[in-house]
């Protein structure tokens, strides 16, 4: 394949540690962290005192088993940056309970188990009761009305006692003085199940920034305004202030014949565009991170990540998503659907919590979707949202260099959207916490939190752009206008990267950058990849971390995932 050079800008399942004779913890986890536990914990019951866990062979009273005899500081050093962030994550609901016990007992090579159990006295059911089972020692019994509700509560405790952490009110089982049935379940702190309406203040405010800067880039092109109806934007937070770094608009996909180019744009829905733009915005923060220039790679959002070879975002850096509409496919699920107490499976709900093919701006059930077609489909934008709370948005290419970038704010403007439901089903409910054990080292189930908030922009219908796609990335002069159905750039449209008329987001012009960044990086090992599919292929924990998510939907009657073949990445920079 002929060099790209004028046609675009020059830009394992986790193996556990056989159990130790006794867990010896760093002493620094042990210190008391002060911390506003959101997350509800319901009353438990107080059981003979003689009660022992209901798994044979399983030890009960933690407390005493960790800490008798056992020197706390023989892994004082154990307590990494990577421990730390954990901590900082859950403190602020970034991740649940359970996400976080998980992601402890991987990082510390422990054996986790959530385990259904059973309590003495007389109960009113009805309940469901878990603990946590870590290399063989049994935690506090968790309590919940549902097997969900349990688990989070059980992981909590433990979370509690193996750091030490302020538990503001929360009564095990086995402490309760009292008896009582569970309580009343409420809302945890990180969910957004129904909608944040008004949410932070500042996420208000955005929507304001966000029409301005959208109204600047169409100021001398007011004829693609109306693409704005379906915006999608990324904003990065930096010590308090915002920014827009990337934005994209788009309804359709590609409509063709499939070619092996890497030249054309198969998906351009709102999210998938703004998701690509930001790629551009990561790989020149890449690029200022292996910069000479001490003071320009200072500049970058990345720093090194202790105890791995991959860069991590500095910590002070989140990343929302603004959509002004929701998301084709499960997110747009009406509200009256109601859900099993217990589960969420798709037969026990409705077809719509099944994963969604988009193919010509028009949605179907991935099952009624023929598995081979001429026509390229993708899988619906909703769907690759919930693609990206397990996987990332890096994306495979950036995995080479980057740990997992997730989104911490999801904000839905409220032109069209009043309710929020369908799009928390669709990134939260539909995947299991635990399928976090058996995603890689820093892989995980991210739980977004969810906003309404005014909208940026108004809700139009315009048929004659109906099919255009709008794309920016922050430093670029202008907007690039793409066809949605023709997968190119459009003869109009204010930025063209070259006579082939090939978007900058393109499959080609990414492999570009990837080569370019090796190269900088002076990682010869990835300059070895003869085409872009070999690239993808070889980044093996974000493959695993898919495949493990594909399976998960599939085995979970959710659907298959659609996978195109390889042959239309068969090509080269």
């Amino acid at each position: 394949m002929a060099s790209s050079s004028g046609c675009f800008e020059g830009a394992a399942m986790f193996a556990f540690d056989p159990a130790p004779e006794k867990i010896l913890l760093p002493e620094v986890l042990r210190q008391p962290i002060s911390k506003d536990l959101s997350e509800p914990v319901i009353a438990r019951l107080n059981p003979p005192s003689c009660m022992m866990c209901s798994e044979p062979g399983v030890m009960k009273n933690p407390g005493h088993f960790l800490s008798e005899g056992a020197d706390t500081t023989t892994f004082s050093a154990f307590l990494s940056q990577n421990d730390l962030d954990l901590i900082e994550r859950y403190k602020q609901g970034v991740i649940n309970s359970v996400s976080a016990l998980h992601l402890f007992a991987k990082t510390h090579h422990l054996q986790l188990e959530l385990k259904e159990t059973s309590v003495a006295g007389d109960v009113i059911r009805p309940y469901f009761a878990f603990c946590a089972v870590i290399n063989g020692v049994c935690y506090k019994t968790g309590l919940g009305k549902n097997k969900k509700e349990s688990k989070l509560n059980a992981a909590k405790l433990a979370l509690a006692e193996l750091l030490n952490l302020e538990n503001t009110g929360a009564k095990s089982f086995e402490d309760s003085a009292f008896s009582c049935v569970p309580a009343e379940p409420r809302p945890p702190g990180n969910s957004a199940c129904v909608s944040r309406t008004g949410g932070e203040h500042i996420y208000q405010k955005l929507s304001q920034t966000l029409e301005e800067v959208f109204n600047r880039l169409t100021s001398q092109h007011p004829e693609y305004q109306s693409c704005g109806s379906s915006l999608a934007a990324f904003i990065i937070e930096k010590g308090g202030q915002h920014e827009v770094v990337a934005l994209g608009t788009g309804e359709c996909n590609y409509s063709r014949r499939v070619e092996s180019c890497g030249r054309l744009l198969h998906d351009s829905h709102a999210i998938v565009t703004a998701r690509r733009s930001l790629l551009r915005y990561l790989y020149r923060h890449l690029l200022l991170f292996y910069n000479k220039n001490p003071a320009k790679a200072e500049r970058s959002i990345f720093c090194t990540a202790p105890g791995s070879k991959l860069l991590t975002l500095k910590q002070n850096i989140t990343l929302s998503l603004y959509m002004n509409q929701l998301p084709k496919g499960t997110a747009q699920l009406k509200s009256e659907v109601h859900l099993g107490p217990q589960s969420i499976s798709a037969y026990e709900a409705s077809e719509e919590l099944s994963l969604h093919v988009a193919l010509e701006g028009r949605i179907y059930l991935a099952v009624c979707c023929p598995p081979k077609t001429v026509r390229v489909s993708s899988m619906s934008a909703g769907d690759k949202l919930t693609k990206w709370e397990v996987v990332g948005l890096q994306g495979a290419l950036l995995s080479h260099f980057i740990e997992p970038v997730y989104i911490s704010n999801i904000l839905v403007g409220n032109g069209s959207c009043k309710d929020t439901k369908g799009l928390d089903i669709t990134i939260k409910q539909r995947l299991d916490d635990e399928l976090i054990s058996k995603l890689p080292v820093h892989y995980l189930v991210n739980r977004s939190h969810i906003y309404l908030v005014k909208a940026a922009l108004p809700i139009q219908t315009d048929l004659n752009q109906w099919s255009l796609s709008l794309n920016w990335t922050l430093s670029d002069a202008s907007l690039e206008v793409v066809d949605g159905l023709s997968g190119k750039t459009t003869e109009s449209s204010p930025f063209r990267s070259g006579s082939c008329l090939a978007s900058r987001l393109c499959k080609a012009a990414m492999f570009s950058r990837f080569r370019m960044l090796a190269r900088e990086a002076g990682r010869a090992d990835l300059l070895q990849f003869p085409t872009y599919h070999e690239a993808k292929i070889k980044s093996q924990l974000y493959q695993e971390a898919k495949s493990l998510l594909q399976s998960y939907l599939e085995q979970h009657s959710y659907g298959s995932w659609i996978v195109k073949s390889p042959h239309i990445e068969q090509f080269s920079d």
